[in-house]
């Protein structure tokens, strides 16, 4: 039986609040749970991030709140601290390295354990992070010590063989749905921004980093020769320079760096592409299916839970400048069928209604402090 209390205690764990989707995602989950029923407290192991702001003021923040920088045992004995002191019922991580700490820390305190998992870990730890296979053994035994395990996709959770599957959970993201229907007309948005009604506008939105595939995107944007296009980059990462380096030949191409209103962009836009290699739901097509802004989307892990081929847009192949090239140009010139895409696709988007999510959420903590109390 769940222990009597006035309201069930929660600390949530993260390594910063940047400008990533799983950052947002769990500033919208915090902002958005109970009062009268959690109470909530943010840990943060690295630093503070420019999201900090975000948080509504009355959940505590405990770690570090300075520059982002990885202190691997100050972390871990300043976490100790924090648990042992706030006794929370629930700990809840959120990314891998957070992840990693906490069961470290919780191999000497008893305490029911939450562990998020927002994408395709096989394929970032084989292609992206430094030595790791041997990281990648580290995080088996994280997952493995967490009494549960959350994925915000099906697809990702089937595909992680080497987790347990008989205590996964599936939890789609959180999109506040409020945040389009507040937004301007298209027309609107795009003189505000000073787009020009001749061109084309193609947009990508998210992270710098190679399994993003932006490389892809600007050669194969590079191909196309109509001065008619234009190619957005919103966003940062280590790949910035050599991006630029890529496109730097070709005028067409802007890169406006991180955008707090980034939907505003691709509402104005006429064409999101996302070229990824891995993926697990990302926010950004959410946000383009409620911006009824159509969409070409590669066909890896979470992504076709959420578009379908020629439904709701276009789904290729990932790996491929020509496959990129091809799917802009049929876009370019079958725009009308594009826009019917569009206007489909917003239905997908009630599947991530912000009032629904956190409700499953706020199931999810009462039913696993019950499950787990006792272990």
């Amino acid at each position: 039986m769940v222990p009597k209390m006035d309201r069930i205690n929660l600390l949530f764990v993260i390594d910063h609040l940047g400008t990533g989707g799983a950052e947002y995602q769990l500033i919208e989950l915090l902002n958005g749970l109970k009062r009268e029923i959690f109470e909530l407290n943010l840990f943060l192991t690295e630093g503070c991030g420019v999201r900090l702001k975000d948080l509504n003021n009355d959940i505590k923040i405990f770690g570090f709140i300075g520059d982002r920088r990885r202190k691997t045992l100050r972390a871990l004995l300043e976490l100790r601290k924090t648990i042992k002191k706030l006794n929370p019922h629930l700990i809840i991580s959120w990314l891998e390295y957070s992840t990693f700490l906490t069961s470290l820390v919780l191999m000497t305190i008893k305490k029911p354990h939450i562990a998020n998992i927002l994408g395709n870990l096989d394929y970032i730890y084989a292609k992206e992070v430094k030595c790791g296979s041997l990281k990648k053994l580290l995080l088996k035994f994280a997952y493995k010590k967490a009494h549960i395990l959350l994925f915000n996709s099906n697809e990702v959770a089937k595909r992680i063989k080497w987790l347990d599957n008989k205590k996964c959970f599936v939890i789609y993201n959180i999109f506040p749905i409020e945040r389009v229907s507040q937004l301007p007309s298209k027309e609107e948005i795009r003189k505000k921004l000073n787009f020009r009604e001749n061109l084309f506008y193609i947009i990508y939105v998210g992270s710098l980093v190679k399994r993003k595939g932006v490389d892809l995107l600007i050669e194969a944007f590079k191909k196309l020769k109509s001065e008619n296009l234009r190619l957005l980059i919103l966003g940062q990462g280590d790949l910035e320079p050599a991006l630029r380096e890529i496109a730097k030949e070709d005028l067409r191409i802007e890169f406006l760096g991180y955008k707090e209103n980034a939907i505003s962009y691709i509402k104005a836009s006429h064409l999101f592409v996302l070229p990824s290699f891995s993926e697990g739901i990302p926010n950004v097509l959410i946000e383009a299916l409620a911006c009824e802004t159509p969409i070409v989307a590669t066909d890896v892990d979470g992504i076709p839970e959420i578009i379908i081929h020629k439904r709701n847009g276009i789904l290729i192949k990932p790996g491929s400048t020509e496959l990129i090239k091809e799917a802009i140009e049929y876009a370019f010139n079958n725009y009308e069928e594009m826009k019917g895409y569009a206007q489909t696709g917003k239905e997908k988007v009630e599947l991530f209604k912000k009032e629904i999510i956190i409700e499953k959420f706020g199931k999810l903590f009462k039913s696993s402090l019950s499950t787990t109390y006792r272990l």
